[in-house]
């Protein structure tokens, strides 16, 4: 194989796993939704989300998706999710960052950005 069809494999391949549903019972009638795989550039974003206040919403509208993969939330969206229940958003993020096999200190990155406390609220 050549390095033009190499290239042409690797872009072609369906590398972008979704998930098992995560529960979300918090949010009937919606029951569970699906994390989706993130892309290398959307990992960059994850991990640099800083220390922000709506980061789990942010987070949580750049993983969760629809069973075909598709994204459910816009980036738009992250402030309005920001305000819904912290426990479900953290349930969602913790699978997110296990899912993406973030390694250690991605993860231990994400944690500290994504830490509720109960001034969260």
């Amino acid at each position: 194989m050549d390095s033009e069809q190499t290239k042409h494999s690797i872009f072609a391949a369906d590398d972008l796993p979704v998930s098992e549903k995560i529960p979300t019972p918090e949010w009937a009638p919606i029951e569970e939704v699906y994390v989706r795989t993130i892309t290398a550039e959307e990992r960059v974003i994850a991990v640099e989300m800083g220390d922000n206040a709506n980061a789990l919403g942010e987070f949580g509208a750049m993983v969760m998706c629809d069973g075909h993969g598709d994204r459910i939330f816009e980036d738009n969206d992250a402030v309005a999710l920001g305000k819904k229940n912290p426990a479900v958003l953290q349930r969602i993020a913790d699978f997110a960052v296990t899912h993406n096999a973030m390694g250690k200190e991605d993860q231990d990155e994400i944690a500290k950005n994504l830490e509720t406390t109960p001034d969260d609220d």
